[in-house]
């Protein structure tokens, strides 16, 4: 086998092998359904959620699909919050998780107001585990929270949005990070989830992603209120839009890659041209093996006069020289 050949098999093999080691590397990144860890969205898993790391992946028809954005890093480019418009616009359900990212910004960019404060709710009566995790009220079970901000329902008032959370009368905003109430910080009860039609579709905003983290989802009624969110849709995570580590960053360049792939232009060549790298193999090993079945072996030069080995060395000389 020529030596160009066992080089792009080799290429071939080692870029299968970093295919397949950086789609199957788990995650450590916050919110990640591929972070099985403390603070990872794995659980969403028994639904059947798929993480997509470019928009180009959403269904046409959304009136059943939900896509989460928890907690942005980054703004939003200009083709991305197109085809959000268009998801929302054709029945689907956005939820913006946030506490601390960009989704003030996500939320600026599809001409809905900043609705997201930016301090932290305490309370120091109606706590799970720390006043930092207050409770929430409104839903059939109380919900645990873990470092929520509150939504500013004043400037989506002419929504007709629905509150879906609140907090109690004893919470309060710690404006100045001291963990107790000071006599100018304003007092609860602060909404932490609300949802209000966009076009055919829904945005959800909630001022705690960690609601639905591997951690807080089994405490109170955590998982009955994003199963009440979730339940028989076709759900969504917006990888691309996540802490923007090496792997992510890999990830989604796979998936840039997989999506191009499937395009019918792309996919037809590049079967034509697999054909084409096939036969064209196949040709040339028949050809080695033809070529190495015509040479004689050491055991048929015995018993040859010389006359008739250079005859021979004639013979094969000359049919090197044709091929």
């Amino acid at each position: 086998m020529n030596s160009w050949l066992i080089v792009a098999l080799v290429f071939a093999f080692g870029a299968l092998l970093s295919i397949i080691i950086i789609a199957a590397s788990p995650s450590n990144v916050d919110f990640s359904l591929d972070n099985t860890g403390w603070n990872g969205y794995s659980w969403l898993h028994e639904f059947g959620v798929q993480q997509i790391y470019t928009l180009e992946a959403l269904p046409s028809s959304a009136n059943n699909s939900v896509l989460i954005i928890p907690s942005p890093s980054r703004e939003p480019e200009q083709n991305e919050i197109d085809l959000i418009k268009a998801f929302l616009l054709s029945g689907g359900t956005l939820i913006i998780a946030n506490d601390y990212g960009y989704g003030n910004t996500w939320l600026r960019a599809l001409n809905t107001c900043e609705a997201f404060l930016s301090s932290p709710i305490l309370d120091t009566v109606l706590f799970d585990s720390d006043i930092y995790l207050p409770k929430a009220l409104g839903y059939n079970h109380t919900i645990s929270l873990n470092i929520a901000v509150p939504i500013n329902t004043s400037c989506i008032a002419d929504k007709n949005a629905t509150v879906l959370l609140r907090t109690s009368m004893f919470s309060f905003i710690d404006e100045n990070n001291n963990k107790q109430k000071d006599e100018n910080e304003p007092e609860g009860p602060f909404v932490v989830a609300v949802m209000f039609n966009y076009g055919e579709g829904r945005l959800v905003l909630l001022g705690d992603p960690s609601i639905m983290i591997n951690y807080m989802i089994e405490r109170e009624g955590n998982r009955e209120f994003a199963e009440s969110l979730l339940h028989s849709k076709q759900v969504y995570i917006y990888g691309e839009a996540l802490d923007e580590t090496i792997l992510i960053k890999a990830k989604s360049s796979l998936s840039k890659v997989y999506n191009l792939l499937l395009s019918p232009e792309l996919k037809y060549t590049l079967g034509l041209s697999l054909v084409i790298i096939l036969t064209t193999l196949t040709s040339r090993l028949l050809f080695l093996y033809g070529k190495r079945e015509k040479t004689p072996s050491v055991p048929d030069f015995i018993g040859l006069s010389e006359k008739e080995l250079l005859m021979l060395r004639k013979d094969l000389r000359e049919g090197e020289k044709h091929e």
